[in-house]
């Protein structure tokens, strides 16, 4: 196919040396390529003018099939793209602990088993270093909040409410409902700086400063300490099922929560499978498919 491409190319530029660079060939190269090919064809396609290269008459006659043949391989090349990438898609999918837990597994089972070629990595991280990885391409589609979706092609999914974990023989358990001025004086459990965007939902929007004794790096282990009633964490809906014995969730007073979603850097940027994916995904919620939209319609 070469030859098409170089005898096209330099009637286009009009310069076998500028025809050489555009397709990256040496000039002696793609000189060699065209005299073969007017060898097989039995006479000249090009001629030499004072100021340019021009096709000869025969040469006009064949150009616009070298160009049709040319549009043909690309046609070929697209369409062999679409099917490889159909039966071998690869995606990086980027999601913090929560949303992993609460419906990220769930849905990643779901494609696979609906797509047997299927090739996804998950990356499990902070919700800000989650943004960062799908900033420098490092994953290729992002399960976030709204609040951080900047710059990015986000889709909301649900809204996620946010709850207070506590021993059920905590004063706080008869409530029906926290209200913030219950949170001045009781022992908080956090997740350590970076980790703590579920936790500053609320603490960030409180008229005074909480009194945080204790910081964790794992839900596990902050809810452990509630169990042992050290304290009260502040939790996603979406890990309800790990919630150990003796522990119950209250919502607060007011309205906390979070829209979730899922995001791509840019739509443009995607292969096919990976936009199947996104669409899989809005589908299920749309469907109630995933098990934590369920539970919080209850």
């Amino acid at each position: 196919m070469i030859k098409y491409y170089a005898f096209v190319k330099v009637v286009e530029l009009k310069s076998i040396s500028k025809a050489a660079e555009a397709l990256g060939y040496s000039q002696p190269g793609l000189s060699h390529i065209l005299k073969a090919f007017e060898r097989d064809l039995g006479f000249p396609l090009l001629i030499k003018k004072k100021n340019s290269i021009e096709p000869t008459e025969n040469g006009r006659r064949l150009l616009p099939y070298c160009e049709r043949l040319i549009e043909a391989e690309q046609l070929l090349n697209n369409e062999a793209e679409t099917i490889n990438t159909q039966l071998k898609g690869a995606i990086r999918i980027g999601t913090p602990n929560s949303m992993l837990l609460g419906f990220v597994s769930y849905l990643v089972n779901y494609f696979t088993k609906k797509y047997d070629s299927t090739d996804l990595t998950i990356v499990e991280d902070t919700l800000a270093n989650v943004v960062k990885k799908l900033q420098n391409n490092s994953i290729d589609i992002a399960f976030i909040t709204e609040a951080v979706s900047t710059n990015t092609k986000f889709q909301p999914l649900f809204e996620d409410t946010i709850c207070l974990a506590v021993h059920k023989n905590n004063p706080l358990a008869s409530y029906d409902r926290i209200p913030d001025s219950a949170m001045e004086e009781v022992p908080l459990i956090s997740n350590t700086v970076g980790w703590d965007d579920i936790t500053r939902i609320v603490t960030d929007t409180l008229p005074f400063k909480p009194n945080i004794k204790y910081y964790s790096a794992s839900d596990f282990a902050a809810l452990a300490m509630v169990q042992s009633d050290l304290g009260v964490y502040i939790i996603s809906s979406l890990q309800k099922n790990m919630v150990p014995r003796d522990v119950v969730l209250k919502r607060f007073e007011k309205n906390y929560t979070r829209t979730v979603g899922v995001a791509a850097k840019s739509m443009n940027s995607l292969t096919s499978f990976q936009k199947a994916f996104i669409q899989e995904t809005i589908e299920a919620f749309s469907d109630e498919l995933m098990i934590p939209r369920k539970k919080q319609d209850r």
